[in-house]
Parts: structure tokens; sequence; C-alpha cells
């Protein structure tokens, strides 16, 4: 067990494609090989983990481990309680907790897949622990600008989600028949979420047939839906009823408007991890309102999520003036000023941005 029959060091180029099956015959014939030998495998994702991010990790983590490998999951931090219903979580290993670098994994992993995001540093402190493996590696991801960190890709920007091209990944291999009701549900609930409902980034026939399947295999839908969006807290509830009254600034000559949230703020509301998820969407139902922003105040930083309708390219705006970078209508970044000037420094640079744009 834990022989990888193609060592990385006998790997001489790099590939990326956008599917499986657009990888060239040998590719696709290393990576069959290396997955049809027991092996230790390691799957990480990124910090502050989503939907797709712990879809996708325990969707893939849970076929391998029925095809007889070794597998451990690892996230850099814990996910938002709305998602930790999600079966095979309970043996997720949380990095920030670890003595050691992956407990749970004899030795070191033959294999490493990075699924949902696109640089190291978003694994956070679990970073370097991850840059020192010497391993096969392979991403699968759906976020422009990947970074080459790895050996062979999957990354396709034009897909929704991560999911989707966990279920397209596994397809190729001859591998659906592995999913059952629990690791359908896993991907069905990163496809959603991720696509706000097939609501955004959902406009191809693909996703439906990939939901269909899902469906087929025994993906619970009304579990997902009501796990995810009905078992909030009224502490969320109340605090997003204050972010609509009292906190939400709309410029409405740039077809802006943004939400901000003091760490005060969070703290009387009983804030917890993943509150705040979804907030930044309400504000893209007022008419005429295209860019939106939630600024949310952490240790020693604020925290930027971005949204947008239609062409406007909030990943460019992230990357230009936040440290950030996403999709075109979904997009993070972060600032080490104070709120006030954070928002100063927003509203200056999004008159400039959005006057620009409005005039193409």
């Amino acid at each position: 067990m834990g022989i990888v029959i193609l060592s990385l060091k006998m790997i001489e180029t790099k590939e990326t494609v956008k599917c499986f099956r657009d990888f060239s015959e040998s590719t696709r014939e290393i990576i069959h090989n290396n997955l049809i030998t027991p092996a230790r495998i390691l799957i990480v994702s990124h910090k502050n983990p989503d939907g797709d991010a712990l879809g996708s990790a325990l969707g893939l983590g849970g076929v391998l481990e029925s095809m007889g490998h070794q597998v451990k999951v690892y996230l850099p931090d814990e996910a938002p309680d709305f998602l930790k219903w999600l079966s095979g979580y309970d043996n997720v290993g949380i990095y920030e907790k670890s003595a050691s670098k992956f407990p749970g994994l004899e030795d070191s992993p033959d294999i490493v897949f990075f699924l949902d995001f696109n640089s190291l540093e978003r694994l956070g402190k679990m970073e370097k622990a991850v840059a020192e493996l010497s391993c096969l590696k392979i991403i699968i991801d759906h976020h422009p600008g990947n970074l080459p960190f790895y050996d062979y890709g999957i990354v396709n920007t034009a897909k929704g989600s991560t999911c989707e091209l966990v279920f397209l990944f596994l397809e190729g291999l001859g591998l659906l028949n592995q999913l059952n009701e629990n690791l359908s549900t896993c991907l069905y609930a990163g496809i959603t979420t991720d696509t706000l409902g097939l609501q955004v980034s959902s406009s191809y026939s693909e996703v439906y047939r990939v939901v269909g399947l899902l469906v087929e295999n025994g993906a619970e839908i009304d579990k997902v839906y009501s796990s995810i969006y009905m078992q909030f807290s009224h502490h969320r509830m109340q605090l997003l009823g204050y972010c609509l009254a009292e906190k939400m600034i709309l410029m409405p000559e740039y077809q802006v408007a943004y939400i901000w949230l003091t760490k005060e703020e969070l703290s009387r509301f009983n804030h917890i991890k993943g509150d705040t998820e979804g907030f930044v969407n309400y504000p893209l139902s007022i008419k005429n309102i295209n860019f939106t922003v939630l600024f949310t105040e952490l240790e020693g930083e604020i925290k930027l999520s971005l949204r947008s309708k239609g062409d406007i390219p909030v990943n460019e705006f992230a990357s230009l003036y936040f440290n950030g970078g996403g999709h075109r209508n979904a997009s993070g970044g972060r600032c080490s000023l104070s709120m006030e000037e954070t928002l100063s420094k927003f509203e200056s640079q999004v008159k400039e941005f959005m006057t620009n744009f409005l005039k193409l």
C-alpha cells in the first residue's frame, strides 16, 4: 500500500486542461494508474471553507476511500455550522487544531489533491506544510489565475463549481458507480451553494445533466436546502435586518451598494462563523444595483466579499485595489486599513472603476 507508480521526479511536463478527457492519453494513463493501486491520499481545500470546498473534498474523498485508498481530508480551519452535517465531516482534519502536520495519514501522502483554490496562500497556516510535500499533485478548480504549483490540473473557469468538475473527473475515470447517496449529496451541495441554487454561473446544459445524475444517485435535494438555508439562528436574522435597515449604503449613480460591519456590531448580534453568508447578495435585488460589497471587520484587517451582475468584473476590481481575486461576478479581497479608511478608499476607487466601465 502507498506505492505510487509514477513518482514526482519522473514527471517531465506539467499539464492543465479544462476536463479530464482533454488530458493527453499518457497523462490519463498516469492518473488512472496512480488511482488503481491503494495509496495514501491527502485532499486539501481553502481556509474559510464554503459548500463547494467541503462538498468537493468529501465527495472525492469518499469515492477514493471506497476504492481502498487511505484518504484524509484536511482544511485550514472549521467549516460553518450549516455545512457540518455533510457526510464525512466528522473525519475531516482541521489543521489549526493539529499538533503535527497531518495526523491521520501514515507517513507522507503519495498523492495530494488541491480542490477549489488557485494559490497556496489560500491555505493559511497550512501552506508551508503542503508546499513541502513531495508527491504527485493534482488540482481541480474553477477559479481564474491559477499558479503552477501542481503537476496536473483540471481548471475550468467556465464551470460554476469545483464539485461539478470533480463529478466530471470521476466520470472520466469511470468511477460514477462509486457514488452513493451521501457522496452525491455532498457534490450537489457544492454545486447549489456556489451557483446560488443554479441562479448564477449555470447558463449551460451540462450542469443540469450533472445534477440530474446526482439525483439519480440519491442526492437529497430537500435535505441540502433545509440544512443549509433553513437552519439559521434568530441572531443571524436580526443581523441581516440590521444590515439592510441601518448599514446598507447606496451609490445608485454608479450602480453600487455596500454593507459594512464592525467587530463590535458582529459581537452585538452573537455572530458565529457563516452568519453573514449571502448577505452581499441582497442588495443585488435592488433595481439598477449591479455591484455589491460586504465589508467585515476581522482581527487586523477588513474582509471584502464582492458580487456583480452581467459583465462587471469584480475580480479585476478586487485584484487592482484590495489584494483579491476570484470570478468575474463573485470575488473576495482584504485590506489592512481601518474600516473608515477602507470605505473611503473603496468609494473613491469604485467611482472611477464604474465610471470607466459604464462608458464602454
